[in-house]
């Protein structure tokens, strides 16, 4: 942090604390001498006398065995309390012991490494592997954009998404055959080891477990590695990674250097998605897919992203046949009708086909108002 916001915050904290008896005011920091030097009369407890244990024993438990394994005491005394640098250090580190990186390397590295969080991040951008700064893939990008809505990433996901970027398609597939599933399969192996380094250590991945939201491939499906990229889940190992990345200067610039932008990065997982579910036969629930959608304003839109949407619903009632419910009278239209409504959010209209009724209902429950407004769906007057 520079001096000048050193004093703004100091001031700020100094202000609201006299301004009143009955307010109380809680800070944390890290221990430098301004923060100490302004506030010496206030009680402070450190945080490191209550989590050097714990920050000691995950330290330990990642390097044992590993030629990084004498440092660990070190990050531990390093991090002041700090878990998040402690485990971005110690991951740093044993990454580098598993590539073969001398003890002088090691040390190096360590003595490296800033003490602030914002610095540490930039610090581990500039240094990722020479040929990963000069070719960036849009990993983070796409992490950002489905951490904004909320929405769980896979490493499927994010490997189908950055395909889309270097590739580009001027159609939506209809269908896809055993060539492209086998060339994805070649390339989700290793996927989770060459994604937490693209990222340098930002994010972290963890198992995807069958539920609604989340529907596993078939037993039967043959290419293990895309079935297990697909259960396999990318987020920010922390919130303040994600802080880094939207409000610091050295975040911002990384996430320009990935040439995709936050329309770009929705657009992509739209597209990804819909492939993921042509590719699972076992999937039912696009609803992921139209979260996505959702975030993507509709001057934003184009016929791409469109056609996914539509392949996969024509898809989805090939799978799962749906039909027209019976309280919809033919001698009327119900999209008219306030009351009538299927399963309590969807109406429905006889002059549009049964597959514009099955999309409809799905993007009127989502409010993918935008699709809505670029699709050829004759119904929607807006």
């Amino acid at each position: 942090m520079a001096d000048e916001n050193r004093e703004a915050v100091l001031n700020c904290v100094l202000y609201i604390a006299n301004s009143s008896r009955k307010i109380k005011v809680c800070c944390s920091s890290r221990p430098e001498h301004p923060f100490h030097a302004a506030i010496p009369q206030y009680p402070s407890i450190r945080l490191q006398d209550f989590n050097y244990n714990d920050i000691k024993l995950h330290c330990h438990k990642r390097l044992t065995g590993t030629r990084a394994e004498p440092y660990a005491g070190r990050i531990c005394y390093q991090a002041e309390g700090v878990f998040l640098w402690a485990y971005m250090v110690t991951e740093d580190l044993r990454a580098a012991a598993s590539q073969g990186d001398s003890e002088e390397d090691l040390e190096s590295r360590l003595r490296e490494c800033p003490t602030g969080m914002n610095e540490l991040f930039t610090f581990m951008l500039e240094r990722q592997d020479k040929f990963y700064a000069k070719r960036p893939k849009p990993y983070l990008a796409l992490v950002l954009a489905a951490t904004e809505v909320t929405e769980e990433l896979t490493l499927l996901d994010l490997l189908l998404g950055s395909q889309y970027q270097t590739t580009p398609v001027s159609a939506f597939p209809k269908s896809l055959d055993a060539s492209q599933l086998a060339s994805w399969d070649r390339l989700a192996i290793a996927l989770e080891a060459n994604v937490v380094a693209r990222c340098a250590n930002l994010v972290e991945c963890y198992v995807l477990h069958e539920s609604p939201q989340h529907t596993r491939f078939p037993d039967s499906f043959p290419y293990e590695h895309v079935s297990r990229a697909h259960n396999t889940a990318v987020r920010f190992i922390h919130r303040s990674a994600r802080d880094f990345l939207v409000e610091s200067e050295g975040g911002v610039a990384f996430l320009q250097s990935c040439r995709m932008s936050d329309e770009d990065a929705l657009r992509k997982m739209v597209l990804a998605s819909a492939t993921s579910f042509l590719a699972n036969t076992a999937w039912k629930n696009p609803g992921r897919l139209l979260k996505f959608a959702r975030g993507i304003r509709a001057n934003c839109w184009t016929s791409l992203e469109i056609s996914a949407i539509d392949t996969v619903f024509a898809e989805l009632q090939a799978r799962e046949p749906w039909t027209m419910p019976s309280l919809v009278s033919t001698a009327s239209c119900a999209c008219h009708q306030a009351s009538q409504y299927y399963d309590e959010f969807s109406p429905l209209c006889l002059d549009l086909s049964l597959l514009d009724n099955l999309t409809y209902t799905h993007l009127v429950d989502k409010q993918v108002v935008s699709y809505l407004k670029q699709s050829s769906l004759r119904l929607i007057q807006l």
